[in-house]
């Protein structure tokens, strides 16, 4: 069997490996809330899967009606997660973990391979514990991990269409601040490394990554009024008249 037959080989039985995940996922889906910050993503995706940006809370002292800002978190999370909760309800948003979980492994097969290794490696990914764990949760943990794992795997892919992988990299990238601020920290070596070696392409690299970069603020500014909301800054509750 020739390298290229191996390598084609070992990324089906990863393929293989995480469609049994979902497969499993599916027949054991998540039922119930089991992190308290769960409901940090959870209501605010319920609140833009309606249309609005907060929640109606009735005041127990007063009986009054008030539209509380739901979530404190970055709204990247919730609103990738609002689609499959006006759809399926909240346990939709369930999904979205689960196919993060199925990004990140096929996403580092791809590059193993690309790179010469074995994409049997990938499978250390969908093995390991935590992310089997968060993999069942609506936190934002797992679908950073398949952010990295793609904007990464675009970004060490971009020999033959440097311009265009380096673009997606950048954006994937620069998006991925809108779940995690901490996120830029995986791609800033290497996007600065080849910045001071101007490499070829690397003004693509530079303009995808402001054009992720942009989302964040909009979103921001869209659901606190602050593009440069940074948590835990407090929340002022807006009373309804």
């Amino acid at each position: 069997m020739s390298g290229s037959d191996r390598s084609d080989r070992d990324m089906r039985i990863v393929a293989a490996a995480v469609l049994i995940y979902l497969l499993g996922l599916a027949c054991f889906y998540p039922a119930s809330i089991v992190i308290k910050d769960e409901v940090n993503y959870l209501e605010p995706a319920y609140a833009f899967s309606k249309g609005s940006l907060c929640l109606d809370k009735v005041s127990a002292l007063t009986g009054e009606v008030y539209c509380q800002p739901s979530g404190r978190y970055l709204p990247g999370l919730a609103a990738v997660m609002a689609p499959f909760v006006e759809l399926f309800g909240w346990r939709g948003a369930y999904i979205v973990p689960a196919l993060a979980v199925a990004v990140a492994t096929l996403c580092t097969g791809f590059w193993l391979r690309a790179a010469g290794r074995s994409p049997l490696f990938a499978l250390i990914v969908l093995g390991y514990p935590p992310v089997l764990v968060l993999g069942r949760t609506a936190m934002s943990d797992v679908p950073s991990t398949a952010l990295a794992a793609l904007g990464l795997w675009l970004f060490w892919t971009g020999d033959g269409d440097r311009r265009g992988r380096w673009l997606a990299s950048g954006f994937v990238a620069g998006v991925s601040l809108s779940f995690r601020e901490t996120n830029a920290l995986l791609f800033a070596p290497l996007y600065l490394g080849a910045l001071i070696r101007r490499e070829s392409g690397v003004g693509m690299l530079v303009a995808g990554g402001i054009a992720g970069s942009l989302v964040r603020p909009l979103l921001t500014a869209i659901v606190f009024g602050d593009p440069l909301y940074v948590f835990p800054t407090p929340v002022t509750l807006h009373c309804r008249t």
